[in-house]
C-alpha cells in the first residue's frame, strides 16, 4: 500500500483513498499518538500538563515562540 501511494504521488496522480487508508493503518500501529495529541491540546489551551513516558511527573509545553 505504501509503495502504491508513493508511486501515485511521485507521478502526480491523486490517490486520496489509498493515502487515507495508509494513514489509518499507520495510526493503528503508532501506539498512543491519539492520547498524546489530546494531552498536548489540553495543556496548550488549559495548562493541564501532560505525562511523559520517559520522565516522572507532570510537564508543560513551552510557550509558542519561546
Amino acid at each position: 500500500l505504501r509503495e502504491a501511494v508513493l508511486a501515485g504521488t511521485a507521478c502526480g496522480v491523486p490517490v486520496p483513498a489509498l493515502t487515507s487508508a495508509l494513514g489509518w493503518l499507520d495510526g493503528l500501529h503508532a501506539g498512543n499518538v491519539g492520547a498524546s495529541l489530546i494531552q498536548a491540546q489540553r495543556d496548550r489551551f488549559g495548562a493541564h500538563g501532560f505525562a511523559r513516558t520517559d520522565r516522572e511527573g507532570t510537564h508543560h509545553l513551552e510557550p509558542a515562540g519561546g
